[in-house]
């Protein structure tokens, strides 16, 4: 139904109303029960720097592909990740010429995107992963089938994430 739809036209904006809500509305603690929380963050919000009103202990940045596309924002991902916030790579594909090494060296979490990943680019990329990312739990993102699911995990990912298809 409508009352419990989101129109969304601008990330960063949507992230802001999650952050305002879950501070002034709810209250960190009584949403998160001490249970962490995965915020997205593209680079605008992360410059805004008001993820820091959020505890690091129950929060990670799940960064956005543009925070690794400008030298800044990767600057002040790697700022975050030294003051104790745990970091969240969403939606990495093609590791060795997409993702900057230097966020892959802080990465908590590398999200794959195996929809767009050939069944045989699977091993590769979790061996690059390995290379890049030693202290990182690797996830596999948008995973539709259980077969999709079944390659991942033999691949070696950890986790996987599941992706539900829109009712029409």
């Amino acid at each position: 139904s409508a009352a419990n739809a989101a129109s969304i036209d601008d990330e960063d904006d949507a992230t802001r109303v999650l952050v305002e809500h879950a501070l002034f509305q709810f209250g960190v603690e009584r949403l998160l029960a001490g249970r962490p929380a995965l915020v997205h963050m593209g680079a605008s919000f992360l410059r805004s720097g008001l993820y820091r009103a959020l505890p690091p202990d129950q929060l990670l940045l799940e960064l956005l592909a543009d925070v690794d596309a400008d030298e800044e924002s990767r600057a002040l991902a790697i700022a975050a990740r030294a003051a104790g916030y745990r970091v969240a790579l969403d939606d990495v594909v093609h590791v060795a010429q997409a993702t900057s090494p230097d966020l892959l060296a802080i990465a908590d979490i590398v999200k794959v995107d195996v929809s767009a990943l050939a069944p045989d680019e699977l091993v590769p990329t979790i061996r690059t992963l390995r290379a890049l990312a030693p202290n990182a739990m690797v996830l596999a993102e948008r995973v539709e089938e259980v077969e999709q699911f079944r390659r991942a995990a033999d691949a070696g990912f950890e986790r996987a994430q599941l992706a539900v298809p829109a009712k029409d």
